[in-house]
């Protein structure tokens, strides 16, 4: 308390006592303390909490702050938090000021979510008895191992694994892969590859792999989802390769240097361009005005768009063939979006096969070289993905389909953006690869 307000309070005190009691007088003597008590700031002082996951990393941390109601009266500093992972919480009361502040019954309540049914399984799926627990009154969840639907209406206890139905009492699929061809050093009824612990599977078909840029398989992330993905850097590709043969996956995390390729059903849609391209073409074929057709075939460019349509199903819309060229022309041309029919939502990418027409010296000739049409994208290739990107009507990669001899620079598929060349990869298994 200040001497101002000890220096009126003796005043008063003084008046009152040659005075009498004096009603007025304890009005402004009340009036006086609590105007004082109002106006003395709140000392800082706070209850705060720190979370920390598993790893003893922070990830969240605050505090709740005394405030006026804690004058001569108790207040009740109370924070609610829900916790999201697992970790520890670590508490503390603070007071930074020389003011005097009690804190008193400090607690920390848990509680937990209503568990109305817990499922415990063996790794190939098998319930494990007796270990469970089913609310009373709460309808039975039959989406179980791995989130799989288990059907038991035949009295056989089965999972619905959407590509198959799968029986985890004996650890095998009732039907054959249908990606069997692709892996045929397994059996085309196993399941996970005989190891669930290393191994899960969400639809019953293959597993994503990485691959080098050679086409040589590298490893997989575990996860069957059909992805495929090619890895550029060397250092990481050795990597994977590493954990691979000590048994171990790799999550696509890990994975930098990545350029993941368009699923099985859009690549066997690119691999029909790359035979069209080959394939002779007349006047009927194509709208554009002075169409030149293909008489012999592989001296013209095929492609076209991909992406989702409106039920997110992946589709693909062949443009046009472009018009037929010689060796002597500078470029070749196909307008990729000429087959757009509007099914597409979102233009994931585009693709376009460059001519394989190709010349050797001859043979009487000394010296000189093959002629014949760049494999890699072209100058004009880049300034078209930059537009197409730029403007939104292409939201994802492209592709080049070298249809030339390898001895050129063909028989490579280059994936690219409106900059650079993201990766390459052989045709032939960029449309087979499953």
């Amino acid at each position: 308390m200040d001497k101002k307000l000890i220096q009126q309070l003796t005043e008063y005190g003084q008046n009152l006592s040659a005075g009498g009691v004096n009603e007025i007088a304890i009005a402004n003597v009340i009036a006086l303390v609590i105007t004082e008590l109002q106006q003395k700031p709140v000392p800082e002082a706070y209850m705060g909490y720190a979370l920390y996951d598993s790893d003893s990393t922070l990830y969240e941390q605050g505090k709740v702050i005394l405030s006026k109601k804690a004058r001569n009266k108790h207040e009740e500093l109370i924070k609610k938090i829900a916790v999201p992972k697992d970790g520890y919480i670590e508490t503390y009361l603070v007071n930074e000021t020389s003011d005097d502040v009690w804190f008193d019954q400090f607690r920390i309540l848990s509680t937990g979510p209503l568990i109305v049914q817990e499922t415990h399984f063996d790794p190939w799926g098998v319930e494990l008895s007796g270990l469970g627990y089913q609310y009373g009154g709460i309808k039975v969840n039959p989406y179980l191992y791995n989130g799989k639907e288990a059907n038991g209406h035949l009295g056989v206890n089965i999972y619905d694994f959407g590509a198959r139905m799968y029986d985890p009492a004996i650890g095998r699929w009732f039907v054959v892969d249908p990606l069997a061809d692709q892996m045929r050093r397994h059996s085309p009824y196993n399941y996970a590859f005989d190891n669930p612990i290393r191994f899960i599977d969400p639809d019953g078909m293959a597993p994503i792999d990485y691959y080098n840029e050679s086409g040589k398989r590298l490893g997989t992330d575990g996860n069957n989802d059909g992805r495929l993905v090619v890895v550029v850097d060397k250092k990481e590709a050795r990597q994977i390769s590493a954990t691979d043969k000590a048994e171990g996956t790799t999550s696509l995390s890990q994975v930098n240097s990545g350029v993941e390729l368009p699923n099985f059903s859009v690549r066997s849609e690119m691999g029909k361009a790359v035979s069209r391209s080959l394939q002779p073409t007349n006047a009927s074929m194509s709208g554009e005005a002075g169409f030149i057709a293909d008489t012999k075939g592989g001296a013209h460019e095929e492609g076209g768009i991909f992406g989702k349509n409106s039920d997110g199903t992946y589709v693909v819309n062949h443009a046009e063939p472009g018009s037929a060229v010689t060796l002597d022309d500078n470029k070749a041309m196909v307008n990729v979006f000429s087959g757009d029919n509007g099914t597409i939502v979102d233009v994931e990418g585009t693709f376009h096969t460059h001519p394989a027409i190709n010349s050797a010296p001859g043979a009487n000739s000394i010296g000189g070289a093959s002629r014949g049409f760049g494999q890699s994208p072209s100058p004009d290739d880049f300034n078209a993905a930059s537009t197409n990107s730029g403007s939104g009507a292409v939201i994802g990669n492209n592709y080049v389909l070298g249809t030339g001899p390898a001895s050129s620079g063909g028989q490579r598929v280059s994936i690219y953006n409106g900059v650079k060349v993201l990766a390459t990869f052989p045709l032939s298994k960029f449309i087979n690869i499953k």
